[in-house]
């Protein structure tokens, strides 16, 4: 995923891991990404969201688990 933005500590240990582990994904959901697209107005680059940065590093990975407790609530009648 190219941008010129700086990672993060965090993004940075995660992708270095991430080709030799199995990652879990708690509340998965959140992951899913509900973020509008952003462009960079300085560079006209688009910002990558937290789902792109997901998708990117589980790419590389061993194996995924993923987890969530969100269940989709049966429709009222």
């Amino acid at each position: 995923m190219a941008s010129s933005r700086q990672a993060t500590y965090r993004q940075t240990a995660m992708r270095s891991l991430a080709s030799n582990a199995v990652m879990i994904l708690d509340e998965s959901h959140e992951a899913d990404g509900i973020e509008q697209q952003k462009i960079d107005p300085e560079t006209g680059e688009i910002i990558p969201t937290r789902a792109d940065f997901c998708r990117d590093v589980l790419s590389h990975a061993l194996g995924v688990m993923y987890s969530s407790a969100t269940y989709p609530f049966p429709v009222a009648t």
